[in-house]
């Protein structure tokens, strides 16, 4: 079975954070998860945010928030 984009961008964002500690720039992301466009990557992080996996704090750098659900 495919992984959906959504579920790339969150793969993505988990891997980045287990390994850095912080969390990935959008760029970051779009690099990270194969996806090219960094719209779609905001609207996956928006999905994900709105189904309570992330919090995103909003005009503020690299400061999307895991959710343990």
């Amino acid at each position: 079975m495919a992984m959906t984009t959504e579920k790339k961008v969150l793969r993505a964002l988990k891997e980045y954070y287990k390994k850095h500690n912080i969390s990935p720039s959008i760029r970051e992301l779009v690099k990270l998860s194969g996806i090219r466009s960094t719209s779609t990557v905001h609207q996956h992080l928006t999905n994900l945010e709105r189904r309570g996996y992330i919090s995103i704090e909003r005009r503020c750098h690299r400061s999307i928030s895991l959710i343990k659900k």
